[in-house]
């Protein structure tokens, strides 16, 4: 089994589409993000379209089991999360992964997360559990401390664990958030979920406050275009979403790229 660094050499990662790809910078990932976005438009959109259809059917869903038996809501969240929701987010981050490595992106693309649906599914359990079992201390905690030193106490300890949380949180998400999306990369060497892990805790070393950053700024981006008329984030929000994450997520594992020839 490869390490993190073999199978692309040096970090330019052309890849099956060739296009050479810098390393990673905030303002890098978002003006070829745009440019990515402009010229593939119709894909973007396609990708977002299926992504969208798939968010009105559970809402559909959870809404008629709303009106039979709550709890029945959970036994159709849980699957549709887990089967339909992550592996197609995976795929998505590849259709513009795709475009931005100067392939041609084809909407078909965002099925490519049920490749190793397994894989998949497996790691987003695991990194379920692990963010339960991480919570479990700090809820413990608090509980202690309001119901020892009533209201006061409790809050005293309830903020500032809130606030490392939190930043705990944000670190360890940007530093996995592309597990899912390498795990079933046709460009990537296959990795099982520990090597795959270790290879995005090595590459985003030193990038993830960037990452951070731009998630937040696209983020807030998507939220502009939902305001118009909510309609927005369907042929805005989302397609610029899928570029310019896209194009971050393939500038990050470039390294990691085969090269067309490589042994």
């Amino acid at each position: 089994m490869p390490t993190f660094m073999d199978g692309g050499g040096g970090g330019g990662g052309g890849g099956r589409g060739g296009a050479y790809l810098p390393a990673y910078s905030f303002g890098g990932a978002f003006e070829r993000g745009m440019a990515v976005f402009k010229s593939n438009y119709g894909v973007l959109l396609g990708t977002a379209a299926v992504i969208f259809g798939t968010s009105v059917v559970d809402m559909a869903v959870r809404a008629v089991l709303e009106q039979v038996e709550p709890l029945l809501i959970v036994l159709w969240a849980l699957p549709f999360t887990f089967c339909v929701t992550i592996p197609l987010s995976a795929g998505a981050m590849l259709v513009g992964a795709r475009a931005a490595r100067g392939g041609k992106a084809q909407i078909t693309d965002l099925f490519l997360g049920y490749k190793r649906l397994g894989w998949v599914i497996l790691w987003a359990l695991l990194v379920s559990l692990a963010f339960i079992g991480l919570m479990i201390p700090g809820g413990i905690a608090v509980a202690v401390a309001f119901a020892a030193g009533g209201e006061t106490v409790g809050l005293l300890v309830a903020i500032p664990l809130v606030l490392i949380y939190l930043g705990v949180f944000l670190c360890l998400t940007m530093r996995i958030f592309f597990v899912p999306a390498m795990l079933v990369d046709p460009e990537l060497v296959p990795r099982d979920i520990i090597a795959t892990a270790k290879a995005s805790w090595a590459l985003t070393r030193g990038n993830w406050p960037s990452l951070l950053g731009l998630s937040i700024v696209v983020g807030l981006l998507m939220a502009a275009t939902f305001l118009l008329l909510c309609v927005g984030i369907l042929f805005l929000g989302y397609p610029i979403y899928l570029a310019i994450m896209g194009t971050a997520y393939a500038m990050v594992v470039s390294p990691l790229v085969v090269r067309p020839g490589a042994a």
